[in-house]
């Protein structure tokens, strides 16, 4: 009995504000031509959404390639975020998901050893590889061209 009486008073309440709507709009469709406002295209606002600028600041990774491990059951993967990038190691016997590596540790042992400051969440690693039976991660690091690494032997040009 209570729902029913809910019911038709909610009823009652939405036909009422209907019917106030449907007053308003009668009466401000009576306005004329002449006193209706113009409204003029905002060309300025309207390009800070483009495709191109939507894409790069909301969609950061839209698809992903998965890089097996020898053993066919696991793969790691990259993938981008509004907090930065990140490396996924998936196991799919067991259907987990982890890190690949630390990114904060990764990040420390870098800097320790190049002595160029490194952002966890951009780590400019490049070409990254299982090696040594997937027990080994092998990249590249991109630093500044004038950059001096200790322990480092420059090639003569």
């Amino acid at each position: 009995m209570r729902k029913i009486v809910g019911l038709l008073v909610v009823g009652l309440v939405f036909a009422l504000g209907s019917a106030d709507s449907l007053r308003l709009r009668a009466q401000g469709g009576a306005q004329s031509a002449s006193e209706v406002k113009k409204v003029t295209p905002n060309y300025e606002l309207a390009s800070r959404w483009t495709s191109s600028k939507v894409t790069n600041k909301m969609i950061f990774t839209s698809a992903i390639a998965p890089n097996w491990f020898e053993s066919g059951d696991r793969f790691w993967y990259a993938f981008a975020t509004a907090k930065g990038q990140r490396w996924m190691v998936v196991d799919t016997l067991k259907r987990q998901k982890a890190p690949l590596f630390d990114p904060a540790y990764m990040a420390a042992q870098l800097t320790s050893i190049v002595r160029v400051p490194f952002d966890s969440a951009h780590l400019p690693l490049l070409d990254m590889k299982l090696i040594k039976k997937d027990t080994a991660l092998k990249f590249e690091l991109a630093v500044p061209k004038d950059t001096k690494i200790p322990g480092l032997v420059e090639k003569a040009e």
